[in-house]
């Protein structure tokens, strides 16, 4: 008999020995949520499929092999081209300015890595069959999401003090366009159960956080490496320089990859898991680190008064 096992991502892998995993608790911005998963996409159960890890990098690939002229005409998923439209950033030279309203329209719906303005509203939560992705929002053969989000580190968590690893690493963002903040709050309103009709929230931010030790288990936590050097240009993940965790910091300019992830409530344990409500958390994957940023400080040492 073969028994499932769950790592450290929440996903369900077939094993000899059973773990179990934490589940992630992510503060989010307010969200929308309609009832379980919106309409539309019928999973397939596809055997001998590919492990969703397998997959991670198609995206950044599809994203780096893009044309200028797919770029400039390519189509928001769903219409969110109307809702979201185009803003101008301001403070930013190119080549960075064009890369990054280039990011704001990505959208691959193969692949299922969308940025957070063109994600559609007609995806559905997964299965438990082969791999247990029903904790997330997947395309149509069971694999997770993706959804990027551009913005400036607020506050962090991937080194102690002491220099080791915590538990759980989080990362809040404040987007450059408040229209980023509207479509993860749409996302995290839709897609829980029951559906809410959260505002924004009062900060503007977006929290994702990943556990980085095994449940129960006596195993440290490990460092959190999916952390990649994008300041020049963006490709696929294996051809990137990864940077240490230590490298981040507040005020730095990121894009947060992120899956859509159901956040449980405790009192709620003794509810069939089909039957239970839940909230959106957002799952931290990985941070492409676009411009290092200044670090906001209270210190007026360098200041020059001229009054």
């Amino acid at each position: 008999m073969v028994v499932k096992r769950k790592n450290e991502d929440g996903e369900v892998q077939s094993k000899n020995k059973q773990a179990k995993t934490a589940s992630d608790t992510v503060s989010t911005p307010s969200t929308i949520n309609d009832e379980e998963a919106p309409h539309g996409v019928t999973h397939s159960t596809i055997a001998g499929a590919n492990a969703p890890d397998q997959q991670s990098d198609s995206a950044v690939d599809n994203y780096a092999q893009m044309s200028d002229k797919w770029r400039a005409n390519s189509e928001v998923a769903n219409g969110r081209a109307e809702e979201y439209p185009s803003v101008k950033l301001e403070g930013f030279e190119p080549p960075l300015l064009t890369r990054l309203m280039t990011m704001r329209k990505y959208s691959d719906r193969t692949r299922g890595f969308y940025y957070v303005t063109t994600m559609p509203e007609t995806l559905r939560f997964g299965h438990d069959q082969a791999f247990d992705m029903s904790n997330f929002v997947v395309r149509g053969d069971n694999y997770p999401v993706h959804i990027w989000v551009i913005g400036r580190i607020t506050a962090l968590n991937f080194v102690k003090d002491d220099g080791s690893w915590p538990d759980q690493v989080y990362m809040s963002i404040h987007p450059l366009v408040k229209d980023d903040t509207r479509a993860a709050t749409r996302i995290t309103n839709l897609y829980s159960r029951p559906r809410q009709w959260s505002d924004l929230n009062p900060w503007g931010t977006i929290i994702a956080n990943h556990f980085q030790k095994v449940y129960n288990s006596d195993k440290p936590a490990k460092e959190f490496t999916s952390i990649y050097d994008a300041r020049k240009e963006m490709k696929p993940k294996k051809a990137m320089k990864q940077l240490p965790a230590s490298t981040l910091k507040k005020g730095d300019l990121v894009c947060a990859e992120m899956r859509v992830k159901k956040r449980f409530d405790k009192k709620d344990d003794d509810i069939p898991k089909k039957d239970r409500p839940h909230t959106i958390s957002f799952q931290l994957q990985s941070v492409f680190y676009l411009e290092e940023g200044v670090e906001p400080t209270d210190d007026d040492k360098d200041v020059c008064y001229d009054f």
